[in-house]
């Protein structure tokens, strides 16, 4: 994770850069910490940006 934001948390994919490449929107529905790798599964698709919630797992 990047950063938190009000609704959700940002993050990218592992290939990623930040600044330039996607952004990963992680719903807020328990506590991530920024600078951490978590697991999260894609539910949806914005033209520049993924929609994630963290994985059960």
């Amino acid at each position: 994770m990047d950063k938190e934001e009000d609704d959700y948390y940002v993050g990218r994919t592992q290939w990623d850069s930040p600044e330039v490449d996607p952004e990963v929107l992680v719903k807020k529905t328990k506590k991530l910490e920024k600078g951490h790798f978590y697991d999260v599964d894609i539910i949806d698709a914005l033209p520049y940006e993924l929609i994630a919630q963290p994985s059960l797992q």
